[in-house]
């Protein structure tokens, strides 16, 4: 995107009323947004203070290593408003670290949540990110974030401490900044940033997805919405092995009545192929393996 087509978007996305909204910040090509603990600490201070400026509700959000995912209530303007702050931000810190600088080009995209089906799929897709990054982590184990909120009580043996009890200058020197922070708002000196739980009204998103059960089956089996939502924001689909063996049990089961891909006959196999490449854009080779199709066939079915 050139820098004048981004000022074209940004006009754009001001222009857009109240309402929820699923924030992308583009993932980073040839670098990182984050590079360490301390600069993760620094970017999840920078939400903080982001949305009290501009004023903005935060439902769930995660910081990666190179992107970010934000459920965000708010005008369009506050919205571009926050983008900027973070993105002024992030980057002094990149220059301070002596790493690559953002692009002067670098933006977000911004997606309006119109039913409450979308909301419940960007909660599970931004929740589902760390999942699917940190397979050494569950994604309640994810610092950067509200995933620690989620259908969780760890918050309640998080080590926290208000605001206002902390010194002044100890506080500035951790938040790298005068602004002011509310006293109720609840800081981790161990880590040194402020707590997702101080302003992130998470209860919402716990509310519409309403138990545990539900939100872990959504989190590890609704694939389709997480392609979807990675499609309307340009984002690449990863899909592993136990996903892929879901997606085909799942499918054989429900739409050719068998029990595995060996019950299907040619035509229908065929049929298989086709589908796990044009939605959930499965390599060929992986295709053959799993269907039991030569590669030379699969190769002559997608070239059609």
């Amino acid at each position: 995107m050139s820098r004048r087509k981004l000022f074209e978007k940004l006009a754009e996305y001001r222009k857009y009323p109240d309402g929820y909204y699923h924030m992308t910040f583009d993932s980073i090509e040839d670098g990182q947004l984050f590079h360490n603990d301390k600069e993760f600490v620094f970017g999840m201070n920078s939400v903080a203070l982001g949305q009290l400026k501009e004023n903005l509700t935060i439902i769930v959000f995660n910081w990666m290593i190179n992107h970010g995912h934000f459920l965000i209530k708010g005008t369009g303007n506050r919205c571009v408003d926050f983008f900027l702050f973070e993105k002024k931000r992030l980057n002094s810190m990149l220059v301070k670290n002596h790493h690559k600088p953002l692009d002067d080009d670098y933006g977000l995209k911004l997606v309006r949540i119109e039913s409450r089906q979308q909301f419940e799929d960007v909660v599970i897709y931004i929740c589902r990110n760390p999942y699917k990054a940190r397979q050494d982590l569950t994604p309640t184990g994810y610092l950067w974030g509200t995933n620690y909120l989620m259908f969780s009580d760890l918050r309640k043996i998080i080590s926290k401490k208000p605001v206002g009890c902390i010194p002044i200058t100890e506080l500035r020197e951790a938040m790298r900044t005068k602004q002011h922070v509310p006293d109720d708002y609840v800081f981790n000196e161990k880590m040194g940033y402020i707590l997702p739980e101080s302003y992130c009204k998470y209860e919402v998103a716990i509310r519409e997805l309403k138990t545990s059960s539900n939100y872990c089956t959504k989190l590890l089996r609704n694939i389709d919405a997480f392609i979807k939502i990675a499609e309307g924001i340009g984002e690449t689909v990863m899909i592993d092995d136990n996903e892929l063996d879901y997606i085909i049990w799942s499918t054989l089961k429900n739409q050719f009545k068998v029990k595995s891909a060996a019950e299907l006959g040619i035509d229908e196999k065929c049929r298989l192929a086709l589908m796990l490449r044009k939605k959930y854009y499965i390599e060929p080779k992986r295709i053959c393996r799993k269907v039991g199709l030569p590669l030379a066939t699969v190769n002559e079915l997608l070239a059609r």
